[in-house]
């Protein structure tokens, strides 16, 4: 049986693994990226008892969010060990404006943002105060957001307002942008490790 939901760069990935026999920590993280990507992708829905359809639908868009972000971390990992921490400016795109329009409409979510203790990190602090004063379309920062309030207990479906149908669709759309980006990052520190051969 053929494996489904795989990023669009697995077949790159498993040609660069092959070619790659030194660095098992690159091919280790690479092969941790299809596992996590191909969860995020399979992903569909948790079913929850005892909760109203629209809440079950907000805590299964941050349940989404966690595993998409999962992947992008992971993106991110590989990316230090091929580029050596030479970042580029991939995930500096402000290509979203509509996107992140539709986000700063959700009041609830900004009032979490800012609340929420695992949200600390002075330089995301200031990235999500700059996206909601519009001073950048960095939906990222958002999504980074709300994975650490998810992952650490902070996110409920009606404190960060996606109990409301319009609002979960919004950040589903964000929870497939990540996971792009995620599949793009990995192309592009494919392209510079054969490069650097």
């Amino acid at each position: 049986m053929a494996y489904s939901n795989l990023p669009p760069s697995h077949s790159l990935i498993k040609e660069y693994i092959q070619k790659n026999h030194g660095n098992t920590q690159i091919n280790f993280g690479l092969r941790k990226f299809i596992y996590r990507y191909r969860l995020a992708k399979s992903f569909k829905e948790a079913k929850f008892e005892g909760f109203s359809a629209k809440v079950e639908k907000g805590y299964n868009c941050g349940l989404r969010m966690m595993l998409c972000y999962s992947a992008y971390d992971e993106s991110m990992t590989i990316e230090k060990l091929i580029k050596k921490n030479n970042r580029h400016a991939i995930r500096v795109d402000n290509s979203y404006i509509e996107l992140a329009n539709e986000i700063r409409k959700n009041k609830q979510l900004k009032i979490l943002l800012d609340k929420a203790e695992n949200v600390s990190e002075k330089k995301l602090i200031k990235k999500i105060q700059n996206f909601y004063n519009t001073e950048n379309e960095d939906v990222l920062c958002i999504a980074m957001g709300i994975r650490h309030t998810f992952a650490h207990g902070e996110f409920t479906a009606g404190g960060a307002g996606v109990d409301i149908v319009r609002h979960a669709k919004i950040i589903n759309e964000l929870s497939d942008i990540v996971l792009l980006k995620s599949d793009l990052l990995v192309r592009e520190c494919i392209s510079l490790g054969y490069r650097r051969r």
